[in-house]
């Protein structure tokens, strides 16, 4: 299985034991706490991702703005793209967890799949440094930053500027529910925003189902001023 994976991700591993980290979720360690699983390394990865696209970005968009290069970074770390990229490489098949957690589906869940690409970014870092992470990043990110011609703006963004405009104020996001096991919650949130309806979003992360209620309640917004 490592060297299938190794040859997916183009990087051999001298330490095959933080691959096996990387691919390890929690629930494993619930079963025997002397087994190390992701969370560190995903800790780690998260913060090697955003540096090495940032770099990337600057390099690219010159004459962009730090809030235009914010806009892009936002969604190329997001979860969407993570997902995508974790699901290209088919990681899901190489994740170890436990019985209980594949038979609820963890195996496919977006958040677990989001974490195992950090955490194995994170993993690549603490093996062979910023170079091989840096070749990985850019083979995987690339094709996305390159089709991005002008700077995105994700549905948090374009609602907070909506109702600055509309003179609304800010849009207030609130969780009103947490539901499954602790390693693997859902959260349901709703979007409060003056004189509109709420709205209401779940997702495996409050930062997605925050932004998947903003982008209902952006949905109907434009709904509504195309029949006006």
């Amino acid at each position: 299985m490592h060297q299938e994976i190794c040859q997916k991700i183009k990087y051999n591993f001298k330490n095959p034991l933080l691959l096996e980290e990387a691919l390890t979720h929690s629930s494993m360690s619930q079963i025997n706490k002397s087994i190390k699983n992701y969370e560190r390394l995903e800790f780690l990865g998260d913060s090697v991702l955003s540096l090495v696209i940032t770099e990337i970005l600057i390099k690219e968009f010159p004459s962009e703005t730090e809030g235009d290069l914010a806009r892009r970074r936002a969604v190329l770390i997001s979860g969407l793209s993570l997902c995508d990229i974790a699901n290209k490489l088919n990681l899901s098949q190489y994740i170890r967890v436990s019985a209980g957690e594949e038979n609820i589906g963890g195996r496919e869940s977006p958040q677990i799949l989001e974490d195992v690409l950090e955490s194995l970014i994170g993993a690549i870092y603490m093996d062979g440094g910023l170079k091989p992470c840096v070749e990985f990043i850019t083979e995987h990110w690339y094709s996305i930053i390159k089709n991005e011609k002008t700077p995105p703006i994700d549905a948090k963004t374009y609602l907070q500027e909506w109702t600055q405009e509309k003179e609304l104020g800010l849009p207030k996001y609130k969780v009103i529910e947490r539901t499954g096991p602790a390693h693997s919650p859902v959260f349901l949130v709703e979007v409060l925003v003056k004189t509109m309806p709420i709205f209401k979003a779940s997702a495996a992360s409050k930062r997605t189902a925050e932004k998947q209620a903003a982008q209902a309640m952006i949905d109907y917004i434009k709904e509504n001023n195309a029949k006006d």
